[in-house]
This record gives structure tokens, sequence and C-alpha cells, in this order.
């Protein structure tokens, strides 16, 4: 058992790795393998089975086949294996039928509430091939909650799966996967997959509450960003920007001083099956999505569910 306040893991509370040498700066990579976590963790901020919060200053760094069967308990910024990984990939990792994880509070920044809470992580960078089966289940008002994760800050997802429910009525940008993929590289997401009941409050989605991309390019060139493969069978359940893929979209690029780039979605097989009901914007594939380009697209794709609204309502 481990219990503490700020950056509480049941292996390490607060790991930060990187490298300097008079005036460069190297980086250092960092790779953990095979950790297993079956005791109880319990904290505040940054509480996580395995790590409270882990950094390293090199975006090749990896958490690879750790498998997490405790229980986690904390106000905000927690999951499953870790509250925080900045710059650090998770690959390969699940949480078992038995792990238990639990989010009580929030916390507030510029008058909003915050609760990154995720099954796997609360705010996280990139996911690989990584697996929940766990109920995560959110009373509070905090935003940012996920079967996987509560907010990813990097580009990439995929081979990712969330087989348990994930609820929070009263929370903004909740997700099967991810509450929030918040990020300023250019999007790839594949072969991604929620079988459990989804609810939250406004940008819910089966897969993605929302996804924000904006990628910064000093270029007037076009950029596409990649969504292929995505499936949804659990029911949907939201206010405002719902759908049974993503809640939301909104990818766009740009950079200063007369550079006009451009950013789109080419995206394809998309396929929902579970209900959505909510407000406004619902969809059965998307809520509302926006991007700057007008071939944008998403192929090869169905929703064979009810959908329910009050307004701004569409079958995909």
């Amino acid at each position: 058992t481990v219990t503490g306040e700020q950056y509480v893991g049941g292996i390490f509370g607060y790991l930060h790795i990187s490298a300097q040498y008079g005036g460069w700066s190297p980086s250092m990579m960092v790779t953990v393998t095979g950790f297993t976590a079956e005791g109880t963790v319990t904290g505040k901020n940054y509480v996580g089975g395995m790590f409270g919060y882990a950094y390293a200053n090199n975006s090749g760094s990896v958490m690879r086949g750790c498998i997490m069967s405790g229980s986690v308990t904390a106000e905000a910024i927690v999951g499953g294996i870790a509250g925080k990984l900045d710059n650090i990939k998770l690959v390969e990792c699940k949480l078992t039928e038995t792990a238990s994880v639990t989010a009580t509070g929030s916390f507030i920044e510029n008058s909003v509430y915050y609760a990154y809470f995720g099954g796997l992580v609360g705010w996280g960078y990139q996911i690989e091939n990584c697996e929940n089966n766990t109920d995560i289940s959110y009373t509070g008002r905090g935003s940012h909650v996920g079967g996987l994760a509560g907010r990813l800050s990097g580009s990439t997802m995929t081979g990712c799966k969330n087989h348990a429910t994930v609820s929070a009525p009263n929370s903004d940008y909740v997700g099967g996967l991810a509450g929030e993929i918040n990020c300023g590289g250019i999007l790839s997401l594949a072969d991604c997959e929620n079988t459990g009941a989804v609810t939250g409050k406004n940008h819910t989605g089966g897969l993605f509450g929302r996804i924000y991309n904006y990628y910064s390019a000093k270029s007037d060139s076009g950029y596409m960003a990649a969504a292929n493969r995505m499936t949804n069978s659990g029911a949907v359940t939201g206010a405002d920007n719902v759908g049974g893929i993503a809640g939301s979209f909104s990818l766009s690029a740009g950079w200063g001083g007369g550079w006009n780039p451009s950013l789109g979605l080419n995206a394809s097989v998309w396929k929902n099956t579970g209900a959505v009901t909510g407000s406004y914007y619902v969809g059965g594939l998307v809520g509302h999505g926006a991007t700057q380009r007008n071939d944008s697209v998403i192929s090869l794709s169905e929703s064979h569910a009810t959908v329910i609204g009050s307004a701004v309502v569409g079958g995909l």
C-alpha cells in the first residue's frame, strides 16, 4: 500500500529524465518494460498505479508491457498506470477486469474545473496497442475523462481498445478511449475500438470526446491528418457535440509572418452501431467537425444506430 498527496505512484512518485552538458542540450531516452501493479495507491493529484508523474526529454521514450490489476484512488490527474506521462509513449499496457481506478474531485485553473482521469493515464502523450477492461466512473464536474486517457498531448494512437463503461455525466470531454486529443503534430489514428457505454456532457464520443489538432508549419503547403478504422458499438450519451466516434474535431495549421499552411482530414472505415443521444450537434459518427481543407473526407464509413437530439442532428 502506498499513500501520499502529490506525485504518488506504486513504483515512482516522480521521475524526471533529461541530460545537459554545458551549453548543449542532449536528450536522454527512458524505457520501462514489464512492470506489474497489484497493490493499493492513494493520493491527491498526479497519482498512478506505477508512476505519479514521469517525464523524459527524448520523445522516443517508451513504457511497454505494463499490467495493472490493483487499486488507485485520487482527486485528479489520475490513471491506472500513471497520473501524467510527458513525452513517454504507452505501448502494450493493460488494465485488467480486477483493477479499480477512482477520481473523487478536480482542480481549478482559469475558472475551469479539470479531472484528467483515465483508465491508463490521466494526462498522457501517445498510446499504442493498449487496452482497458475496468469500468471508469466519475461523478465530479471536472473535465477530461476517458477509458484509456483523460487527455493526450501526442498526435498518435493506434491499436487501442476499451471494453468497459465510461461514465462521467457532469463532465465535458469524455470518450471511450480519450476525453481529448490536443496535439501539435499531424494527427495519426488507426485501428481503435470501443465496446463500452459512454456517458458525458459536452464533447462526448464513443472513442474521442474532442480532437483538437493545430499544426505549426512555416510553409504554404497543405497537410492531411489520418484516422482510419475506428469502431464503436457502445451507446453514447451526452449534451452538445456528441458522436458515435467523436464528439467533435477541429483541425487547422498556421504560422505567422505571411505563411499560410492548411490542415485537413483523410479518414476512412469508421463504423458505429451504438445508439447516440444528445441535444445539439449530434451525429452517428461525429457531432461537429471542422478542417481548413475542402478536400477533407471521411470515406467508406457507416452508422447503423439510433441518433436522438434536439437540433443539428444527423445519421452520420
